[in-house]
């Protein structure tokens, strides 16, 4: 149960200022959202562009909700730590391998090969999401980051502060 709680999703554009003609390009506007919580609560990763998966331990009937997820959801791209004859024979995933690279985790000897996927197929009209906030398809259980999202850094970090002392902070210890 576990592996299935920590999810993270997102875009992060460049923007460039209305107001500075000479402005490089450096002004992140930010759109990553953590949350803390149980993804098989979702039916779609609308309105995410991306879905990032720490999926090794991910039980084989997860895998197949997620691939249902995905496959019926616009996102368009997928990184996980699976390969190709899992993530597309396997589980079903609707995706084509762009890249692979091996990964290691900060401060420790353990490695992995990461992959990221494109999507293959658009999803299905009948089964995509249907519910909607600021004219774009997001499931219900995403709604509130979406906003967050959208009101801008400030509330971004002022969410993210919340959720950690909320779930790790030392007043829960």
């Amino acid at each position: 149960k576990a592996a299935q709680k920590d999810i993270a999703y997102g875009e992060t554009t460049t923007k460039k200022s209305k107001d500075d003609d000479d402005d490089d390009g450096s002004t992140i506007e930010h759109r990553c959202f953590f949350a803390h919580g149980d993804i098989t609560e979702a039916n779609f990763f609308d309105p995410f562009t991306h879905v990032y998966m720490f999926d090794i331990g991910f039980p084989p009937r997860l895998f197949h909700q997620l691939a249902e997820m995905f496959n019926n959801s616009q996102s368009e791209y997928l990184i996980c730590y699976h390969g190709p004859k899992l993530m597309i024979e396997r589980y079903e995933f609707n995706i084509e391998l762009l890249v692979q690279t091996p990964t290691s985790m900060h401060g420790s000897a353990e490695g992995h090969q990461g992959y990221i996927y494109r999507r293959t197929k658009k999803a299905n009209k009948r089964k995509s999401c249907k519910t909607t906030q600021f004219g774009t398809p997001c499931d219900p259980l995403f709604t509130r980051a979406w906003e967050v999202c959208r009101e801008g850094l400030d509330s971004v970090s002022k969410h993210t502060s919340e959720e950690v002392e909320k779930h790790m902070g030392s007043k829960s210890k």
